[in-house]
């Protein structure tokens, strides 16, 4: 099954890095890009549907939305930056419904050092995080022959992500989406099932359940409280989906 990533799918300066060895991450998708090197041995890669084997400074990058999944094994590292659009829209905007043909390339040596410099060894603040992440993009630009693309899946599946994370504590449903944004109700929910392996209710309660564990580590409202706030219309339903995906209930969490 395809899974989505609500806490990389947020805008504002978002941003983490993961350096993982002997790990593998099945497909997923997310709004954000990610950027994806192998720092040593050979990694393996699929991005929409694309695959490689990554050998050292050979690095890919995601765009918003693309399915994809990697594995790190052996003696293998490979290093991951997840980046909200806010750091490169500039390079956003270049790409006007364009994509690479291909989301692999090899990072040139200037650019690989001051990926360790900025976020391995995270030298530096905003700017400096930010100028890296448009050199990455510049040598993703060097290596990629741009093709149009239609107002596709990845883009369709955005404006819902964008609807979900503003209005998922509400009592929302494909049928409200697919009114609001003018498509068939019937073509969205083949679009996400086809396309994504996922069904609207599994993109919606992701969301909810990130904000009620947040809730759950961060607040004291009762457990009923949190359900409500996070859009779960009764507590048996929000401890049965909470266990789905996080493999435990809320009170075991907040214990």
């Amino acid at each position: 099954m395809i899974y989505h990533q609500p806490h990389n799918s947020r805008g504002n300066y978002n941003y983490n890095f993961v350096s993982y060895k002997d790990t593998v991450y099945k497909p997923h998708f997310h709004r954000n890009l990610e950027f994806i090197l192998c720092a040593e041995g050979e990694v393996f890669v699929s991005v929409s549907g694309k695959s490689r084997v990554l050998l050292p400074k050979q690095a890919a990058l995601v765009l918003s939305n693309q399915i994809h999944s990697f594995e790190a094994s052996g003696n293998a590292q490979i290093w991951v930056a997840v980046f909200g659009e806010d750091y490169v829209p500039k390079f956003c905007s270049m790409l006007k419904g364009r994509q690479g043909e291909t989301a692999f390339f090899t990072l040139s040596e200037p650019i690989f050092d001051m990926v360790k410099k900025c976020l391995i060894d995270r030298d530096g603040g905003l700017l400096l995080r930010k100028g890296c992440f448009y050199a990455i993009c510049d040598d993703y630009l060097k290596n990629a022959t741009l093709v149009q693309v239609k107002k596709n899946n990845d883009f369709i599946v955005g404006q819902m992500l964008d609807e979900i994370a503003e209005r998922y504590s509400e009592n929302i449903s494909l049928k409200t989406l697919a009114e609001k944004f003018g498509y068939e109700y019937h073509y969205l929910s083949r679009l996400l099932n086809k396309g994504y392996g996922i069904n609207f209710n599994q993109l919606l309660n992701s969301y909810r359940v990130e904000a009620a564990a947040e809730l759950l580590q961060t607040t004291d409202l009762t457990v009923t409280e949190i359900a409500e706030k996070s859009g779960f219309q009764s507590i048996r339903n929000f401890n049965l989906v909470f266990k789905q995906i996080i493999g435990q209930t809320p009170a075991e969490m907040r214990k």
